[in-house]
């Protein structure tokens, strides 16, 4: 979006939530300032969800088959019609549970966007289904009536999930119409809710002081104010998880899941970290400096910006400290430090594991009392017995499946195997004694040091033929010896045989 065209949309007529939105967004950007501006603090807060979508719908061409899962499993769990609606806002007498109007917008390559909208496609079916659900949900555009509550964005498949972002907030004014973006990317499956997932949210009342201690919890009505009920004036980077190197120590939002305030959207455009690459997927695939480019500038480059600029980023509850509780950086932070990159992503078998053992020894367990051959004995019902184990997806809410997937997803999601197959994404069991990896049999005390039993078997039935053959020398000898001692003749080939050197009887 150019500046004039910024400016003459900043000029337009806004509804009180839109003028609030509006009003922050000539804020200025400094960490000490609280934004203020005039507008209803008890309106509520407007979220913009912004999904990337699969590129292709060719299933066996990179992991695009689990990737059209993935948006479909969202679609059915992630949407209530009723997100739009003021029946998800609740009075404040009942729970005090925050309120949230939100809107999605799906992000899709021109193949994608014809199947998913076609008059039979899922994302129409959707739209249907929540048509009129009490809400302003049709508008006509062009002459085609389309969905404010679920709009279908259409990208160029290039710049990997950094063009789903930029083509949102260059062709529409965010900043007027939301208060906060929550961006995610279908190589997560979720949201799954369960006795694991986080249950309580900062109040936004109380966001404003920053202090954890401070902060009163209350429940929330969407989920995605999990992540958006941690952005503060001075937090203006939340998300799934952080990983604290590129190449050396970085701490940033990894970027397949992140909110910001849309305050934080031109900081993201004018400093480069959201950008243009030009590059298409299979170029950015077969350059790898305009690969690590794009990443420095975009993942790590957005969390780089705030942090310089004075702001704070976070996690909202995945956390290798700590898992449960949310997790702070600033531009001082060091948590980290004392890891190296080979470590510092979580989302492989090895950091998934060790998160659980980061967690309370009070957490209520999620293992079942019944284990592989009947009752669990009292040590395998414990916490250090489960320490290792792959958590339930439930607590992990969204689980990026395009590294590994856990038995528990596959067993819901029931991935295609040969496509996990051929994208060499493995289906791996939760519990830590039955993992592929030779690390965790050892470190679970189930491993056994492998014997060379082809070369042992070998070696046997060689020394038992040789044995054999001995033997049977032997009496082959013992035999002939037999036959001739009754002759001269028969004791002088035998002495002969035997190797003597002097017949004593000539």
């Amino acid at each position: 979006m150019t500046n004039v065209e910024m400016k003459r949309s900043q000029e337009l007529q806004f509804s009180e939530t839109e003028r609030r939105a509006s009003a922050r967004l000539l804020s200025d950007f400094d960490p000490s300032s609280d934004g203020d501006a005039d507008f209803d603090d008890n309106a509520p807060q407007k979220t913009l969800v912004i999904y990337s979508g699969p590129t292709s719908m060719n299933r066996v061409q990179d992991k695009n088959g689990m990737y059209i899962d993935n948006m479909n499993y969202f679609l059915e769990h992630g949407i209530s019609c009723s997100d739009d609606t003021a029946s998800n806002i609740q009075s404040e007498e009942d729970d005090n549970t925050e309120s949230i109007i939100v809107n999605y917008a799906f992000v899709l390559t021109q193949e994608v966007a014809d199947y998913y909208s076609a008059p039979n496609g899922p994302l129409t079916k959707k739209i249907q289904e929540c048509k009129g659900v009490g809400k302003e949900d049709q508008v006509e555009e062009d002459g085609e009536t389309t969905s404010t509550f679920i709009k279908v964005i259409t990208r160029q498949d290039r710049c990997y999930d950094m063009e789903s972002i930029r083509t949102v907030v260059t062709t529409m004014n965010v900043q007027a119409l939301y208060d906060n973006l929550l961006f995610i990317n279908c190589g997560l499956v979720g949201p799954k809710f369960g006795p694991g997932t986080p249950k309580l949210i900062p109040s936004t009342s109380s966001t404003s002081t920053n202090e954890p201690k401070q902060q009163t919890m209350v429940p929330y009505s969407h989920w995605s104010q999990i992540y958006t009920s941690r952005l503060t004036d001075s937090v203006r980077l939340v998300g799934h998880s952080i990983n604290t190197h590129f190449h050396t120590f970085f701490p940033h939002v990894q970027s397949f899941l992140y909110a910001i305030k849309t305050e934080t959207v031109p900081i993201l455009l004018s400093s480069g970290a959201i950008y243009d690459c030009g590059l298409t997927q299979e170029e950015l695939g077969g350059n790898d400096e305009k690969r690590f480019e794009l990443i420095n500038r975009y993942e790590v480059g957005m969390s780089t910006q705030l942090l310089k600029r004075g702001y704070k980023i976070a996690t909202a509850f995945v956390n290798r400290y700590g898992f449960g509780k949310s997790l702070v950086y600033d531009k001082d932070s060091t948590w980290g430090t004392e890891i190296d990159d080979t470590v510092s992503d979580i989302w492989y078998e090895d950091g998934i594991r060790n998160l659980t053992a980061s967690m309370s020894r009070h957490t209520p367990k999620w293992w079942n009392n019944e284990g592989k051959h009947g009752l669990r004995n009292p040590e395998e019902d414990t916490f250090e017995y489960h320490q290792w184990d792959i958590l339930p997806w439930d607590h992990f809410l969204f689980f990026k499946v395009s590294r590994l997937v856990p038995e528990d997803v596959q067993n819901e999601m029931n991935y295609n195997a040969n496509e996990l197959e051929m994208s060499n994404v493995l289906v791996v069991s939760n519990d830590p004694r039955q993992s592929p990896s030779e690390y965790w049999l050892r470190k679970t005390g189930v491993f056994v040091e492998p014997r060379n039993d082809v070369f042992l078997a070998v070696a046997c039935l060689g020394l038992a033929v040789l044995v054999l053959f001995m033997k049977k020398r032997r009496v082959l000898l013992m035999k002939g010896s037999l036959r001739p001692c009754n002759s001269r003749l028969g004791n002088l080939m035998l002495k002969r045989k035997l190797g003597y050197g002097h017949d004593h009887d000539t």
